[in-house]
């Protein structure tokens, strides 16, 4: 199990490692340079003209306020143009059309089948040629949504590959920042999975990963690249707009469980309301009655009303830490309540950018703010579990110090008595009791002092866990006395066992002592017919351990008459 942790985060931090070397290494073959030169600014000289305004501009705006319009018209006559070159622009959520002296020549609208305003977001790319030279630009822009601003898109001019390269140097942080929030929640979510069991674990890390990876995939998508490669543009664009729900739900899942135990009412309803909301819109968007786009304001209000509940309860834990004494400290609260307010204002400035319309991408201050809630959040919990760790590896300590008899580092007599009575027949009809007991103990202390003593008992007790650990626990419970509860351990394996520990023990004699160790040990199975529980067995053990120490003696003194 240890294993497959350690892998999962070998492979999780190696394949953050390998998007991290694609992203910011650039090939070596590849031109940047020429690449670079190859795309320049285009939005000089150009004419806007709407059903009222009509104007030439120096510089393209980014946003056109209108009185309730929707069109607007960008028109330029080419000059100094070459072959292969081209006109490139990306638009949001908006219909295009472009014509050359009043022929069109590319169209992006809604398809019939999709069921939407807005045929999405796309990047565009007319080509041109020497001959188009005197000819008169036309772009015409339909803005799908808000009829009284239409945002202007900036328009470049150059190579394809010029254009796709500068926009992709552009958004390289924001990509490899989505792709970390992405597998840094795989990662936790990962750890969840390893350590889910664990009594001390914080449930609201499974929930901290959900958001993770929902926030990290909307925020990747509103980076505008997959446009680049991919031709699904309104799809993606509904899968953004879901992510962005769920992140919701999971955010505020994540702020009860971790915040309020599960226990908050409002933070459950506003749960729920935010689960109903993403069924509610995703059916709407799918019979054509309400298209995402216009559904994300609810949203946002139910994430900044969790969020407001989830700065009350931080800052109330902060002033009174409920659960200080367990290892979290007061400053994690005071993490929390900064970070939940910096993803709310992160929130409030993209929700002013998208209704607003000045930026194609809707999730610029969001990106930030959910990575330093992730990476915060992350942090204040693994500090917690370490410190809950530690607290519980520490009494664990205490209660193994408790159960362990001090010379020998075997379970003493108060853990043996608690482990004989616990249990039932069903499982005493599997175990068997056996008893040792070490011959001669008390002269050694009297003839050769307590030290030898102490390593008759050291040495004896090594070779009786070694011996029979394998079945079961071993305890001191007396002086010179041990005791095995063993399962599975046949009445011929004992004898096997007790003579190979004999013999072994008979190899230690020292020279020049008359005293030797010797071990006499009885074995007694559990029988429901003489047994009412374990400790029955015990004392048919005990009684065959002194038979066997008493047959000892005699073979001892027919032997040596003079050894005792």
């Amino acid at each position: 199990m240890q294993s497959t942790k350690l892998i999962s985060i070998q492979a999780a931090a190696l394949l953050l490692y390998s998007i991290l070397v694609i992203l910011l290494i650039p090939d070596p073959n590849y031109n940047t340079s020429q690449s670079l030169h190859d795309c320049h600014d285009f939005t000089a000289g150009w004419t806007m003209q709407t059903a009222n305004i009509h104007e030439n501009a120096e510089k393209l705006p980014n946003l056109l306020r209108t009185d309730n319009e929707r069109d607007v018209w960008l028109r330029r006559t080419l000059t100094d143009v070459a072959d292969g070159d081209c006109i490139g622009f990306f638009s949001f959520q908006q219909q295009v059309d472009i014509s050359l002296d009043g022929e069109t020549v590319y169209t992006f609208l809604p398809k019939d089948y999709m069921n939407s305003d807005t045929p999405g977001s796309k990047w565009h790319f007319f080509q041109v040629n020497s001959d188009d030279n005197g000819k008169e630009l036309t772009i015409h822009i339909r803005q799908c949504y808000f009829a009284n601003r239409i945002s202007i898109p900036k328009i470049y001019y150059g190579s394809e590959s010029g254009i796709i390269m500068h926009y992709i140097i552009q958004e390289v942080p924001h990509i490899a920042l989505s792709l970390i929030m992405i597998l840094f929640g795989v990662i936790l979510f990962v750890f969840c999975l390893s350590y889910r069991k664990k009594p001390d674990f914080e449930k609201g890390l499974l929930w901290l990963s959900f958001f993770a990876v929902f926030r990290g995939t909307w925020t990747f998508i509103e980076a505008n690249v997959y446009t680049l490669v991919l031709t699904h543009y309104l799809l993606l664009s509904h899968v953004s707009y879901l992510c962005l729900k769920l992140s919701v739900a999971a955010f505020l899942q994540f702020i009860n469980v971790s915040f309020h135990n599960g226990a908050n009412r409002p933070l459950r309803y506003l749960t729920l309301a935010s689960v109903a909301e993403f069924w509610v819109t995703g059916i709407l968007q799918l019979v054509f009655a309400v298209d995402f786009a216009n559904t994300i304001a609810v949203t946002y209000l139910i994430l900044l009303l969790g969020g407001i509940i989830a700065c009350h309860g931080s800052i109330h834990a902060a002033v009174n830490p409920p659960h200080l004494s367990l290892g979290r400290r007061q400053s994690s609260y005071i993490a929390r309540t900064a970070c939940t307010i910096v993803i709310i204002a992160a929130s409030i400035a993209d929700l002013v950018r998208y209704y607003t319309v000045t930026s194609p991408d809707i999730a610029f201050f969001s990106r930030w703010g959910d990575f330093i809630f992730v990476c915060t959040m992350s942090a204040t919990f693994v500090l917690d579990f370490v410190a809950l760790v530690r607290i519980g590896y520490q009494a664990q300590q205490i209660k193994e110090e408790a159960e362990q008899d001090p010379m020998t580092k075997i379970k003493n007599r108060a853990c043996f008595e608690r482990d004989i009575m616990s249990g039932c027949e069903k499982q005493w009809k599997r175990q068997s009791i056996v008893v040792i007991d070490l011959n001669n103990l008390k002269l050694f202390n009297d003839e050769h002092g307590h030290g030898m003593g102490d390593y008759y008992i050291i040495v004896s007790s090594e070779i009786i866990y070694d011996s029979y650990s394998p079945y079961g626990c071993v305890y001191r419970i007396g002086g010179d006395e041990f005791c095995v509860i063993a399962t599975d351990l046949s009445e011929d394996n004992f004898l096997k066992i007790r003579d190979a520990a004999e013999k072994y023990l008979e190899t230690l004699r020292m020279p020049n002592y008359q005293l030797h160790m010797e071990l006499s040990a009885g074995y007694a199975a559990f029988n429901s017919k003489f047994d009412y529980n374990l400790r029955d067995t015990m004392k048919r053990a005990d009684e065959l351990m002194y038979q066997r120490k008493t047959e000892l003696k005699k073979a001892n003194a027919s032997k040596n008459p003079d050894t005792p």
